[in-house]
């Protein structure tokens, strides 16, 4: 999906396969901006659908900005 014009892509980060990661048993969006990855995502509770809903809503709230930006 498009959001913020970042084409994302959406993953489900398995707890059991992924000990230790900050987003295991997440639903994260992925992106890539000129050469630097970005990932958001919220602890996958109330189902898939319902967490990628706040994901989005995150992600639309977000904006980069360039290094000594103030």
């Amino acid at each position: 999906m498009t959001i913020n014009r970042w084409r994302t892509r959406a993953v489900y980060v398995p707890a059991r396969t992924n000990e230790g990661s900050a987003f295991a048993g997440h639903v994260v969006l992925i992106w890539t901006v000129s050469g630097h990855t970005y990932g958001v995502g919220f602890h996958q509770v109330q189902g898939l659908r319902q967490t990628l809903k706040l994901d989005v809503a995150l992600a639309r709230g977000i904006r980069l900005v360039a290094p000594g930006m103030n």
